[in-house]
């Protein structure tokens, strides 16, 4: 109960109040003299008959008051007795009402309890709802609605490795009742307990244990690499082995949908986090450099986990010789599956482990994953520990300074990059493609659909998916701007080639339709586009995407009568945004000019039109101020041009 309760306070925190309403309704609707008299009868029959009278009593208040919830604490400390009565309630509870039993099954108490019950209880039509930690764009996004100001991503990643994500724990520091290094001390409280467990084990299991610890958290492992990282000879001695490890409850087995093959993975991530604690940095070091060895000729089945896995146990090693490297190319594997949290961690960590290696590839990851996670002038900071610009770090230095809408410095380091880059280049693409976008931004949709339309001509048999998916948003939104319905048919097509690439290009791909079928005259359908959108950007940590799908979304409600909903739609971003006005200007001014649009639709007049006007002619826009002197019956008809 506790979890589920912690969890639904940090989603949906107005929750609390639907239930003190749902309480005295209740006390007002039900006849409780009624449901007294059974409560009492409950409380003088037999042992024998406690179910039958507590399911009566459920009817009863059912009768009267048609829906409910029984929630049951700590279900695996339950006796076998108590435990079968919960199963015959589970057999009778009314229909309109649910019963929830909440256990930890990280305790071999919990396992063994769902081993024995789950049977029947998924007899009676129950679900299993694992409780899933918070991410970090949900971490953030709690941590500034209460603080008021954004956490730096790195106080984000360490909160969330001492609490495993967890609501409850991860509240003490969100409301200040815990500093960020007393939430260390969460992992703490429970090692003795794992250390008991894993010095039990035997001492082949106890190695493979500790080997597959060095992995990043959530790694599934195929038999042949448990194999090879066992060092048995003989499958049927290694699959003992690993067996060892499932008995004892420390890896669970799932069957690969890919491979159709048994993936063995950690049961939980705490377990995973605690094989290592304590360990010497030596006995760490050396079986990094042993696994390292191994995974070479044994790779993970996905590219990207592979190259992650390499460069952690390289970095783990110290092999200073080649851990730039192998860090540098993971973390472009990881930003290629949109994974920037994660690529810029391990940049970091790469960073810190060779302070006198060759470090410019690596520190041009670590930037464009700091852009990738919306962290513009730190990547800036890291742009300038390089020696020698080269066409890559202009280019990532004019996708910065772009964000950050200083568009005069943005459009010179875009150039220098297109010069630099060769002719038809991959490169050159994507410095056209930034180009594109400060021309869209400043207002200029005709020379934007131009540019986008010769970039779109110039592509080859050889051009890749994703750099024709990018060339067709690019047009697609372009088009959109400039009033052209042709765009829904451009964002489509990149719709389609994203999906074929990841949830990365999807996001993408999904607020450019929006933005085509908003502008082109359909709201609702844009208003599912972009949502979904938001979604998929959130969990991949792209705070751009997210906080553009969400404006789209909020202005596809303006446009469909619902100023409320629309309002309602913006608070999340624009909570996360109170924070970071100053490295997101253009999207912070875009939602200022949305409440605006919203006044004067509802004739409200409560906004500073020139003030407004004003902040984005610094930033050299000038037509929000052609916008704002419509009239209402207009500016409610009229998209947003954004």
């Amino acid at each position: 109960m506790a979890a589920l309760l912690d969890g639904v306070k940090a989603v949906a925190p107005a929750l609390s109040n639907v239930v003190t309403e749902l309480i005295e309704s209740a006390a007002s609707d039900v006849n409780w003299t009624e449901i007294d008299g059974e409560a009492t009868a409950l409380r003088n029959i037999s042992e024998e008959d406690t179910t039958a009278a507590l399911t009566a009593l459920i009817g009863s208040i059912a009768s009267q008051y048609s829906q409910g919830i029984i929630v049951v604490d700590q279900v695996e400390r339950a006796s076998e007795g108590l435990s079968s009565s919960l199963i015959a309630v589970a057999r009778h509870v009314p229909d309109t009402w649910r019963l929830v039993l909440a256990l930890n099954d990280e305790m071999p108490a919990g396992s063994a309890w769902l081993r024995n019950f789950w049977p029947d209880l998924a007899y009676e039509r129950a679900t299993s709802v694992p409780v899933e930690p918070l991410r970090a764009p949900a971490v953030q996004a709690w941590y500034t609605s209460v603080r008021g100001s954004a956490p730096a991503p790195a106080d984000v990643e360490n909160a969330i490795t001492w609490t495993q994500g967890r609501p409850l724990l991860l509240e003490e520091w969100i409301t200040g009742r815990t500093d960020l290094a007393g939430l260390k001390s969460t992992l703490t409280r429970v090692g003795p307990y794992y250390k008991t467990r894993i010095d039990a084990l035997p001492s082949a299991a106890r190695a493979l244990l500790r080997r597959l610890a060095l992995f990043p958290v959530g790694t599934r492992f195929g038999f042949d690499l448990v194999r090879a990282l066992s060092g048995e000879d003989d499958p049927e001695s290694a699959y003992e082995v690993v067996n060892e490890l499932v008995g004892e409850l420390f890896l669970v087995t799932d069957l690969s949908p890919q491979t159709n093959d048994t993936q063995y993975l950690f049961r939980h991530d705490t377990i995973h986090l605690h094989t290592l604690t304590g360990a010497p940095a030596q006995v760490v070091r050396d079986l990094a450099t042993k696994t390292h060895e191994i995974l070479k000729t044994c790779p993970l089945p996905q590219p990207e986990l592979n190259s992650w896995s390499m460069a952690r146990l390289a970095v783990a090693a110290g092999e200073s010789d080649d851990g730039p490297r192998i860090a540098a190319e993971a973390c472009r594997a990881l930003m290629a599956a949109r994974s920037f949290v994660d690529a810029e961690h391990l940049a970091r960590s790469a960073i810190e482990a060779f302070p006198h290696a060759e470090l410019d590839e690596l520190r041009l990851a670590h930037a464009d994953a700091q852009n990738g996670m919306g962290d513009y002038e730190a990547a800036l900071a890291s742009l300038e520990m390089i020696g020698q610009p080269t066409a890559d770090v202009w280019l990532s230095k004019g996708r910065a300074l772009l964000r950050l809408n200083r568009y005069g410095p943005s459009q010179e380091a875009l150039q220098k990059a297109w010069a630099s880059f060769p002719a038809k280049s991959v490169g050159t693409s994507a410095a056209q493609r930034e180009l594109i976008t400060i021309k869209r931004d400043l207002g200029n949709y005709v020379d934007a659909v131009h540019s986008s339309r010769v970039l779109l001509s110039g592509l080859s048999d050889e051009s890749s998916d994703a750099e024709r998916a990018g060339v067709l948003r690019a047009l697609a939104r372009s088009l959109a701007l400039a009033g052209d319905n042709e765009a829904v048919i451009y964002a489509n097509s990149a719709l389609e080639l994203g999906r074929q690439l990841g949830i990365g290009p999807e996001s993408t791909g999904l607020l450019t339709l929006g933005e085509a079928l908003r502008h082109s005259g359909d709201p609702a359908s844009a208003l599912e586009a972009y949502r979904e959108s938001a979604d998929l950007s959130l969990s991949t940590g792209n705070r751009d995407c997210y906080l553009w799908a969400v404006l789209g979304a909020s202005d596809s409600l303006r446009l469909l009568g619902r100023p409320e909903d629309s309002r309602r739609e913006a608070e999340p971003a624009t909570t996360l945004l109170k924070s970071s006005a100053t490295t997101h200007p253009l999207e912070s001014l875009h939602f200022d000019l949305l409440e605006a649009a919203t006044a004067l639709g509802e004739r409200t007049g409560s906004f500073d039109h020139d003030q407004l006007a004003s902040a984005y002619a610094d930033l050299e826009i000038s037509w929000p101020s052609e916008l704002l002197q419509m009239s209402a019956t207009d500016i409610r008809q009229t998209p947003l041009p954004f």
